[in-house]
């Protein structure tokens, strides 16, 4: 397992869509710091890779990501995930 950091930048959050699992800032964020095309979010699991493995979210990007869906302010931020 690895650990990668992963940077949700402002134009993530300005040209991401609220609500869609795989168009959302974090989304984008996490294909970006893998290279892995195949990215869905849910508020609580990431999932990635034609496999579909579900990987579980930090809290701090469990709030972000409800906060956006609300359409409440949100700031860029960064946090770091296990990958398989």
């Amino acid at each position: 397992m690895k650990t990668i950091r992963v940077d949700v930048t402002a134009r993530d959050i300005a040209t991401g869509e609220p609500g869609c699992c795989s168009r959302c800032p974090v989304a984008k964020a996490v294909r970006r710091a893998t290279g892995i095309r195949e990215v869905e979010i849910s508020t609580k699991l990431l999932w990635i890779g034609k496999a579909w493995k579900g990987i579980s979210l930090p809290s701090v990007t469990r709030r972000f990501i409800f906060s956006f869906d609300d359409h409440q302010p949100v700031r860029p931020f960064s946090f770091k995930l296990k990958i398989p």
